[in-house]
């Protein structure tokens, strides 16, 4: 997590600089500047080799399938993921992303993602949280507008810190009313798992 202020200077002899940079700790992310590989994904980001995360994206049977990956989408233009099924089955096979990592060592858990969506999409996302990967517990929601990215982040909770797997889910609230038409324009970006 940086912020960067660019300034044009002229080289005309030696020149000495200093920055100025923050570690922010942290468990694993995913920015997707890479559009593969678009399932079964370990982090793009890691804090260490032994706990690289893993990304995937399920349909309601429980079984992984592939995301479409995108180079830049939505405002502002970001790389990402779309859930992308299609029409015919946006109703009777909704897909979900779900990304799991150990908390072992680690405490005072963040979770931050981005989410948008067009085409045809649920506007209400959630953000759920299981230790058992079938168990699944709401920590976050967020309402959508067409092709705009919004924030969608949580803290964990003390039951979740120092356990060898917990796993996310980023999955449609399917009460909210579905806007739109074509294939699920849902997409998501920028999820990093911050901790001490």
């Amino acid at each position: 997590n940086t912020t960067a202020t660019s300034r044009t200077v002229l080289v005309d002899g030696d020149k000495a600089y200093s920055a100025t940079f923050d570690e922010v700790p942290f468990i694993v992310g995913w920015d997707f500047k890479s559009t593969s590989p678009n399932t079964a994904r370990p982090g793009d980001y890691y804090a260490v080799t032994s706990n690289t995360g893993l990304l995937n994206i399920y349909n309601q049977a429980g079984t992984t399938t592939t995301w479409l990956g995108h180079s830049g989408a939505f405002s502002p233009s970001m790389p990402c993921a779309y859930l992308w099924t299609v029409s015919t089955e946006f109703a009777t096979n909704r897909r979900y992303f779900q990304a799991s990592f150990s908390t072992e060592g680690y405490n005072n858990i963040q979770v931050k993602s981005q989410m948008a969506a067009s085409y045809q999409y649920y506007p209400v996302q959630k953000l759920q949280i299981s230790l058992n990967g079938t168990d699944f517990t709401d920590i976050g929601n967020v309402t959508l507008s067409t092709s705009v990215w919004t924030d969608l982040n949580a803290v964990l909770t003390a039951e979740f810190e120092n356990k060898p797997m917990v796993y996310l889910r980023w999955i449609a609230d399917e009460t909210s009313t579905a806007v739109g038409s074509g294939n699920d324009g849902t997409g998501i970006s920028n999820i990093y798992v911050f901790a001490e």
